[in-house]
Formats: C-alpha cells, structure tokens, sequence
C-alpha cells in the first residue's frame, strides 16, 4: 500500500518545529543528549504517522468500492450497467488504486457492456474484480494496522528515554540562569527562525511564554491522566463486544464531549459528523491545539461502535492560525528562564509518569487489530436481500471492522501526538533560553 501524509486531524501529526542537533546552542552533556534524543523522537514519530495516514487512505478506498459494489450488484440484478457507467466505475476505480498503490485486474472491456446478453456477465465480473480488490486492500490495512501496534511500543521508549534527557536538560539551564543573575543583557533581541515557528501564540513568541507553556502542560497532563485512560476503557468494552456485537454492544458507553470550537477552527476543521462534536483548545505554543471529536451527547450500543470509528484526539497542528511574520526573538530574562525551566521540567515529569497506565495499550491495539483482520474476512460477502441474517452479520461486520481498525490509529496516534508535542515544545523552549543566556554579559 502506498502511504500518504495526511496533514491535521486525521492523521494527529504534530508539527511543533522541532530543534536539530545542530541547533542547539550549546555542546554540553544535557543540551546535546536531549537534542539527539528528540531527533530520534521526530524520526521514529514520523513512521507511525506514515502508517496511519496508509490506513486511513486504504480505509477511504475500501469504503468508497464497497459502495460500487452494491450498485453493481443491485445493476447486475436488473440487466446490468451500459458502457458508459462502467467506463464511470473503471475510472473511479482506477483513481482508488493508483492512489493506494494497489494493482487490479482491469474492468471488461466496455464493448463487454454494450449489449444486451453480455451486459449481466461483464457487470458481474466487475463486481467480482472489485470485491477482490476491497479484500487486497484490507489485507494492507490489516498489516499496517500491525506495524502500528509494533511502532508505538518502540516509540513510547524513545519518548521516555527523551523525556528523562529534557529534565536534565532543565536542570542544566535553570542552574546556568542562576549563575547569570549578576549579568546584564548585551543583546535585546537576536534571529532565529526555528524558535519563532516552535514557539509562537498568535504570529509571535509571547511575553509570558512560561504562562503558556503551563497551558500545554495542562493539556498534556489531561490527555495522559484523564482521556487516555477513558479512551482505553472505551476500547476495551468495543473490544469485548467484537466477538458479538449483537448483544455485547449494549456494554459500549462513550462519554459525551462539549462542543468548544471557534468559527475559524470549525471552518478549516470541517463539521465534525451527525452526532459528534469538536472540542478544540484555544492555541497552543507552535500554532498547536489539543482537539478531540466525539460524541455530542452519551451513546451505546451498536451506535457507539460506529462512532468510535470516527473518534479522534490528540494535539496537532491547528490550521488557520497566524504565521510568524518575523524571525526576531527578545532575550529572557533570568527569571524567565528558571520559570520555563520549571515548566519543561513539569512536561518531562508528565510524560514519564505516562509509563503507569500505558501497559494495556499493546494488548488493546493487538485484540483490535485481530478482530479487523476477522471482519475484513467477511467484507466480500454479498448477501441476498432475502437473507435478513446475512444481512445483518454483513453489516455488523462492517462497524466492527471499522472500529476496530480506528483503536490502534486512536489511541496509537493520540499519544504519540501529545507527548512528541511535550517533546518537542520542551526542548525548543530550552533552547530558546540558552540562546537567551548567549546574550547576557
């Protein structure tokens, strides 16, 4: 399957304008440990993000040639398609697979459509190419879906390891502004374009950075204390109730969300779907925000199954802020600078006690990824109108499948988007005060 980067939400990738190596102000032990680290935290970052946008993609195509399906199964029911709406199916379907990477036995020619006796044969042979198709694709899925579940547990390591590095890091500049507080500043301002794209609220670093890096502690700790925690209950009743979703179901709650969006964010995020809500946070250093879509009010049962497939939470890029208009950067004061430190040092803490509660998750993502690989099995059934029971198993297939395909992309991509924004948030912050401490004489 080919991979696409999907920018925003869907994919949960954040994009906080992280600090090479190179960058780093100074050579010290702290200050280049941490930045390798989070080089190694962007990298291994940007491979599940890769994965997940594969499987939404595969998902939309899927989606999209089930749809083809049954209307060429109800056509072939009532003497078939003519030329020119197979050449409309072998178009979209040809778009799909290209896109997706996939490649498909081709559609009867369409002289096969034109007449009367072979019309009901060709349309059923595109249907059946189709059908195939859709069973490849979830093949692909499926696998992603598993390296999914591999990546993050990789990925959560390099998180900590980067995490425990960044509090030492703290320590180091709180400790360097201390010795400095004697000094004056020889340099009000100084360039650098990296920190302004990291670190900026409304086109620009603010004043009272410590202040709002708070805020995206906050934001973290709420995500790995309190959402995450809900998330994995939630996905472990989904999980349950795979086997049968008939009767399970009925153990599946999810939480109603708060609608809290801005006309800008609802307008560049899109309307969050029939009984959902965006519930999005007022900007976050690095032109971030923390989002989650959810239900509108508390559902369960088999409702809540196919919501959860539309569930997302994390902290991403927020399309529609202000970009920076200038690469000037005013020198912290000392007082800031222990003040930021402190704040890191808190996001560094948060995403290390994230160690307690994310033991489950590979089993989770696991049980989930399994149960997709079962339902996907049956999305190439085709039952008779008549066949109430066939029916139904087909479409419980279908929620099934596309909730459990969603957990591993849920919470996988959730965690990974807020604490790679920690991360990377933290360590610019950082350097942002070294290179303030550069300027003092």
């Amino acid at each position: 399957m080919r991979r696409f980067h999907n920018r925003g939400v869907v994919a949960l990738e954040a994009e906080a304008g992280s600090i090479s190596p190179e960058e780093v102000s100074s050579t010290d032990g702290p200050a280049l440990d941490a930045a390798e680290a989070e080089a190694e935290v962007v990298e291994s970052e940007a491979e599940g993000t890769e994965e997940i946008a594969a499987i939404d993609e595969g998902e939309a195509g899927a989606e999209a040639l089930e749809v083809a399906v049954e209307s060429l199964s109800l056509a072939a029911k009532n003497g078939g398609i003519d030329k020119h709406s197979a050449a409309a199916i072998g178009a979209l379907t040809k778009h799909i697979y290209s896109r997706i990477g996939y490649r498909a036995k081709p559609m009867p020619s369409l002289e096969s459509f034109g007449g009367t006796s072979t019309r009901i044969g060709a349309t059923q042979l595109a249907m059946e190419g189709i059908k195939e198709g859709v069973k490849e694709i979830w093949k692909s899925i499926v696998a992603a879906l598993k390296r999914v579940g591999e990546w993050i547990m990789g990925h959560l390591n390099k998180i900590f390891g980067g995490a425990e590095k960044m509090q030492k890091r703290a320590k180091s500049v709180a400790a360097a502004a201390d010795a400095a507080g004697g000094k004056k500043i020889k340099n009000a301002t100084f360039d650098n374009e990296a920190l302004v794209k990291a670190l900026y609220v409304g086109s620009a670093i603010p004043t009272a950075l410590a202040a709002e890096l708070g805020k995206a502690a906050a934001s973290v700790e709420t995500y790995l204390r309190k959402n995450y925690p809900l998330t994995v209950k939630e996905a472990e009743s989904v999980v349950m109730a795979f086997e049968d979703p008939t009767k399970r179901a009925d153990n599946v709650k999810l939480a109603a969300i708060p609608s809290a969006v801005t006309p800008a964010q609802k307008t560049a995020l899109g309307e969050a779907g029939e009984g959902l809500n965006w519930n999005v946070s007022p900007e976050l250093p690095g032109g971030m925000a923390s989002v989650q879509r959810g239900p509108a009010t508390e559902v369960s049962g088999l409702e809540a199954m196919k919501l959860f497939a539309k569930l997302r939470s994390g902290i991403v890029a927020m399309p529609g802020t202000k970009v920076p208009t200038s690469t000037k950067v005013t020198t912290l004061k000392t007082s800031d600078i222990e003040a930021i430190a402190t704040v890191v040092e808190k996001l560094g803490s948060e995403v290390q006690d994230f160690r307690k509660v994310e033991s489950n998750l590979k089993d989770v993502i696991a049980k989930a990824t399994a149960a997709a690989e079962k339902a996907a099995a049956k999305s190439d059934t085709n039952p008779d109108e008549a066949d109430k029971a066939g029916q139904a198993d087909k479409e419980s297939g279908k929620v099934v499948r596309s909730a459990a395909a969603n957990i591993p992309k849920f919470i996988a991509g959730g965690v990974s988007s807020v604490t790679g924004y920690a991360m990377k948030v933290g360590q610019a912050a950082l350097s942002l005060c070294e290179q303030s401490l550069k300027q003092y004489e």
